[in-house]
């Protein structure tokens, strides 16, 4: 087994890059080497989190492009080669990158855009990952652009075009089908014009036959009740509701 990396913490603590460099020191047989190789892995699979998370909302459900980032990852650590000397976030990033790319191009269906678009926000897209890392913040468009000596205008309509290229799924990415999104006919709108026009021919009945109509069709009861209810014979609320009854239709027809 090769000796621990000497960047160990005065704790003893060994950090995520001395683990990775041991386990490229490893040889394959050795029984650890399992147990070392999860434990890096999982080191890093916030890099691929967040790299799959840049390609959200494009037409692929966020797990799929989890997966297509872990299995990246896991091949950038059985690769990587300490000894190029170059860190290991430099080396996985594109070969993640790249991973989910294919993925698109070769599970989803995309909405053409001219080629020198496509060119020009891929260049521009990898030169603003180099940039933030090198500045350690975010970089806006106008800044990427005045360092690689791009047109803004143009590049902004790159930007555009790219961001429509991808078919969204009618599935959704948040957990909700864009078809519960999406609005349908109400089937009681055609009846609000008619329940206006009614409440009108309404207030213009007396009070007592307005009770009598809303005790009839909208409480159901039957005449002897109603009779009962506001004190009148049910032949007197049978005339009652018979005169109202012309009179609305009178009225609403007219």
């Amino acid at each position: 087994m090769a000796a621990p990396s000497p960047a160990l913490t005065a704790s003893g603590a060994e950090s995520p890059d001395d683990r990775l460099r041991r386990l490229a020191g490893m040889p394959s047989g050795d029984a650890l080497r399992i147990e070392l190789r999860a434990r890096v892995i999982e080191d890093w699979l916030p890099l691929a989190e967040r790299l799959a998370c840049r390609y959200a909302g494009r037409g692929e459900p966020l797990e799929d492009l989890r997966q297509v980032a872990a299995v990246a990852l896991i091949l950038s650590v059985d690769r990587f080669d300490p000894g190029l000397g170059v860190p290991f976030a430099g080396y996985a990033t594109p070969t993640i990158t790249g991973a989910l790319k294919r993925h698109f191009r070769d599970t989803v269906c995309r909405i053409r855009i001219p080629r020198r678009s496509q060119e020009l926000w891929a260049r521009l897209a990898s030169a603003g990952e180099q940039l933030a890392q090198r500045e350690q913040r975010t970089v806006g468009l106008d800044e990427l652009t005045a360092d690689l000596g791009v047109d803004l205008a143009r590049a902004r309509t790159a930007r555009l075009e790219a961001s429509v290229q991808w078919v969204g799924s009618l599935d959704g990415d948040r957990g909700v089908p864009l078809r519960e999104m999406v609005g349908a006919a109400d089937p009681g709108i055609d009846g609000v014009e008619t329940r206006c026009a009614l409440r009108a021919c309404l207030a213009e009945l007396p009070a007592r036959e307005r009770r009598i109509v809303a005790l009839r069709f909208v409480s159901e009861l039957p005449q002897h009740r109603i009779a009962a209810e506001v004190g009148l014979s049910q032949m007197q609320v049978s005339r009652l509701l018979a005169r109202s009854m012309a009179r609305l239709r009178e009225r609403f027809l007219a």
